[in-house]
């Protein structure tokens, strides 16, 4: 494993021994139970940390994740109080999303340890600024 590999650990180990289809059906399994609870962890979190620790804390995949549950309640929650005539909640909403996109930028300018978690903001900044185009 190199400095520019992300990893994602088991939470249960798999014995590769036996019937090669068995143990990796059992590693798939416990691939997806693992990503599952992960995300689940990060629903909350991504709610509970600040972004910036949220992102470095997370997997690039899950973070990108975290980014796109965060949006969806912003949006959501400024249409239902649009819908509600707070005729300022759309416009304070895409304000934070741009403060989200000014914080990634800003990220991106950082040195960063490895090219992989450039690249996870890289890609956090693109994946965003389509989903700001839509807001």
């Amino acid at each position: 494993m190199g400095r520019d590999d992300e990893t994602v650990n088991l939470l249960n180990y798999v014995k590769c021994e036996g019937n090669i289809e068995g143990w990796l059906k059992d590693l798939e399994k416990k691939m997806q139970n693992t990503l599952w609870d992960i995300i689940k962890n990060a629903s909350s979190a991504c709610f509970q940390m600040q972004l910036r620790d949220f992102i470095k804390a997370y997997p690039s995949q899950v973070a990108l994740i975290g980014l796109q549950i965060i949006w969806t309640q912003k949006l959501t929650d400024a249409f239902e109080r649009t819908a509600k005539n707070e005729k300022s909640a759309l416009e304070q909403k895409r304000k934070e999303i741009n403060d989200i996109m000014l914080l990634l930028t800003a990220m991106c300018l950082e040195d960063h340890s490895s090219s992989v978690e450039r690249l996870k903001i890289e890609t956090m900044v693109t994946i965003h600024v389509h989903q700001k185009d839509l807001a």
